[in-house]
This record gives C-alpha cells, sequence and structure tokens, in this order.
C-alpha cells in the first residue's frame, strides 16, 4: 500500500493495484500490471511498482502502465532524489530515469533485503551489512 499523488493505493496478489480516492472512500479505478507483486513507491507524477519481471509506472489519471524492464525481479521500490530506485533479488539495485522510464544505472549490492532513499542505504541478508551512497543522479561508492 501507498499513498500519494492524490491517492490511496492498494496491491493485490492478482497483479491489480487498486486506485481509492480518499475524498469518496471508494475505489477509483483498478489497473492491471503483473502478477507477483513486491512493493510499491509513489512519487509526484507516477506509482512505482516492483514484480517478478519488472517495474511498472502507473500515471494518475489516465492509468496508463509502463513496463520496465529491470535486472530481476524488483523486490522494493523507492522514489527519490536521482530517480526510481528498484532494489532487485539478484543482489543489484537499478536507477531508473523517471523522464526516460529507462534503467541508467545498476549497481552491485549483495542481496538486498530493503532500502531507503535519502541517500541511497542498501541491507545486504546475508551478512546484515550497510551500504550508504549520497544522492544524486549516479551514486558511487556502493
Amino acid at each position: 500500500m501507498a499513498v500519494g499523488a492524490g491517492a490511496v493505493w492498494v496491491t493485490s496478489s492478482d497483479g491489480t493495484v487498486s486506485r481509492i480516492d480518499p475524498a469518496r472512500n471508494r475505489v477509483a479505478a483498478t489497473v492491471k500490471v503483473e502478477a507477483f507483486i513486491r512493493g510499491v513507491g509513489v512519487g509526484p507524477r507516477a506509482l512505482w511498482v516492483g514484480g517478478a519481471l519488472s517495474v511498472s509506472r502507473i500515471v494518475p489519471g489516465s492509468n496508463r502502465v509502463v513496463a520496465i524492464y529491470v535486472a530481476a525481479n524488483a523486490m522494493y521500490v523507492a522514489v527519490g532524489p536521482g530517480g526510481v530506485w528498484s532494489a532487485n533479488a539478484e543482489g543489484t539495485v537499478s536507477r531508473i530515469d523517471p523522464a526516460s522510464n529507462r534503467v541508467v544505472a545498476n549497481i552491485k549490492v549483495g542481496s538486498p533485503a530493503g532500502f531507503k532513499v535519502r541517500g541511497i542505504w542498501v541491507t545486504d541478508t546475508p551478512t546484515s551489512a550497510a551500504s550508504a551512497a549520497p544522492p544524486g543522479p549516479s551514486p558511487s561508492g556502493i
């Protein structure tokens, strides 16, 4: 579940995302993305949904879906400085440029358990190590 862009967004196990209008307290739209939804992140112009095959960008209002193929298995998604970030099951973090809807960087980090964008912090599940990078368009040192 995520809140932003004027709505409450709820994911379902059937591969759909429902946009709830909080003023009317009802489902305004249901959008099909893909099965196996993992994580969601909301930005000022879109909802980003991580799944087994891609990160889907849902444009509020039109409910248009754009699939962006990341390394593999987008487990967690966050929106922040420098773009949209996807922590992938294969131990990479992908940076997606929201202007072009393209992956512009894949950074090897280990096995991510999750991350927060204020800078980039990624935790490695087997070692419990945390890695950090400064915010911006091209993080380094991870």
